[in-house]
């Protein structure tokens, strides 16, 4: 949230808890995807955040996945540059996925 005022904004009155457990259900589901699992819910998430819903603006994708690094390094001890562009590569197709929803 701290990469954008606007980000920012939209959690004002979140549930943080709640939104903390999506999350890491999100990025499960990114990661099972990558591993060849069925992307019906990354869909279903890009559906839900499209600019009919949430409408969250597909360039905050990248605001989160540079924030959702800078945590890997902060609590990873063999955070390297090289897990980093495998995070990212991982990541990637199902964060198009839900992109591409918008």
């Amino acid at each position: 949230m701290d990469s954008s005022d606007e980000i920012r904004q939209r959690f004002v009155n979140t549930d943080m808890a709640a939104q903390r457990h999506l999350l890491r259900n999100g990025i499960m589901q990114l990661i099972l995807v990558a591993r060849g699992m069925s992307d019906r819910k990354l869909r279903a998430l890009g559906e839900s955040h499209n600019r009919h819903n949430f409408n969250i603006n597909p360039a905050w994708y990248t605001l989160w996945l540079n924030a959702l690094m800078k945590a890997v390094n902060k609590h990873d001890p063999e955070y390297d540059r090289d897990l980093d562009a495998q995070w990212r590569e991982v990541l990637h197709p199902g964060i198009e996925l839900i992109r591409g929803a918008y």
